[in-house]
């Protein structure tokens, strides 16, 4: 799940929670643990909890666990007394026992300065500092107080955790968080494409620069636990410029749709599936696949296309179908092809693995009017099946 941070730090009592935040000089030098929980920006679901440190007055934070959570990358110098916060379009830095600190180029004066400190059980080696750096390191704004609650609030954290990959010397940064895209040329600063509006976990990025000049970037992405469910975006880019997209989430069906028919690249987003002309990038058909599908309301990915037929698998429970195209006839295929036990567990949707039911069918091929197929279901042996148009 993604990292979707507020700040808080629980604190024992009222008082010392006020006198801590507004008049340091009063609080107790003395050090007690602490707890803040940080959420991402609009969206107050997920959560990380670590432990925060209250000293003379000061709310302390590891900054070693903040960075790892948020995506940020933490060095020590060969003093081992400075260290760098770095990550995409973002620089910090701190040293040990000084109040100054740099962020993103400018220099920022500290509430106090860090420290560093052993956990008692482990003995590891924690670097403390004050939370207002924190919150200001991750672009967040006001901090709240909830007298009655006992409460911090710092709202509009964000979260540098980031894939990136390299095509044709440009290097493409996808941030998991909002799914802003940004492309950097050669030694250029990056630049944003897109912002897709959509969170990602565990993310694949695929480049395709077709004959007539255009560029396919295809982001897969698993999420969820056990990360079954699968998401997908396609974008086409023209001199650079985007063009086309789609978005589609499978649930728990793989990412099988085809890329292209007849020389026109294919988008779908489950639902309407549109035949993009290379080069131009003008839309010259589209199929409408719940219409196809009977009508449900449904999302399909589309693993075969021909004139005659189209080869669709409900997103919903991962059931094959096979359409004639030209009288929206359907067979389900694993009612055709398994036998009766089969069928029966499929139908009933029992679980034969840990990644769900479907019907465990891969198609494999076409020749002629005969199709081929591929059934595999948990340990057991697969078996290959074949199912022909009547003619």
């Amino acid at each position: 799940m993604n990292k979707k941070m507020i700040f808080s730090a629980l604190l024992s009592s009222t008082l010392l929670l006020q006198s801590s935040l507004y008049n340091p000089a009063s609080a107790s030098s003395s050090s007690f643990p602490t707890t803040y929980t940080f959420y991402l920006a609009n969206d107050p679901k997920g959560f990380i909890v670590n432990s925060t440190l209250v000293q003379n007055g000061t709310i302390f934070l590891d900054i070693r666990e903040l960075a790892e959570d948020s995506g940020l990358t933490l060095a020590w110098d060969s003093t081992g007394q400075r260290a760098s916060l770095n990550g995409f379009m973002k620089k910090a830095a701190i040293r040990l026992g000084s109040r100054t600190a740099m962020l993103d180029g400018k220099i920022v004066t500290l509430s106090a300065a860090p420290f560093k400190n052993k956990e008692k059980k482990t003995n590891n080696e924690i670097v403390y500092v004050p939370v207002r750096f924190g919150v200001q390191l991750l672009g967040g704004d006001h901090i709240q107080v909830d007298r009655q609650q006992v409460h911090v609030t710092a709202r509009n954290i964000k979260s540098y955790d980031v894939i990136t990959d390299v095509y044709n010397g440009s290097t493409y940064t996808l941030k998991k968080d909002g799914g802003d895209l940004y492309v950097a040329h050669g030694k250029q600063a990056p630049v944003k494409l897109v912002s897709l509006g959509i969170d990602f976990d565990s993310v694949g990025m695929e480049f395709e620069s077709t004959a007539g000049g255009l560029l396919i970037l295809t982001i897969n992405d698993a999420y969820g636990e056990p990360h079954i469910h699968n998401q997908q975006v396609k974008l086409i880019f023209q001199k650079g410029k985007l063009i086309r997209k789609t978005y589609a989430d499978f649930t728990r069906v793989n990412d099988s749709d085809i890329a292209t028919y007849q020389d026109k690249i294919v988008l779908s987003d489950g639902k309407i599936l549109r035949m993009i002309e290379d080069g131009t990038g003008n839309v010259v058909d589209q199929l409408d696949l719940v219409k196809l599908g009977g009508g449900s309301n449904e999302k399909y990915a589309v693993e075969g296309l021909y004139d005659d037929v189209i080869l669709m698998r409900t997103a919903s429970k991962g059931r094959l179908l096979l359409i004639d195209r030209s009288t929206n006839q359907t067979v389900t295929l694993y009612k055709e092809l398994l036998d009766a036990s089969w069928q029966k567990q499929i139908s009933e949707d029992v679980d034969i693995d840990s990644f769900g039911s479907g019907d465990y069918l891969q198609f494999d091929k076409r020749v002629n009017n005969t199709f081929y197929f591929t059934f595999r279901a948990g340990s057991n042996q697969e078996k290959h099946f074949t199912y022909t148009l009547k003619s």
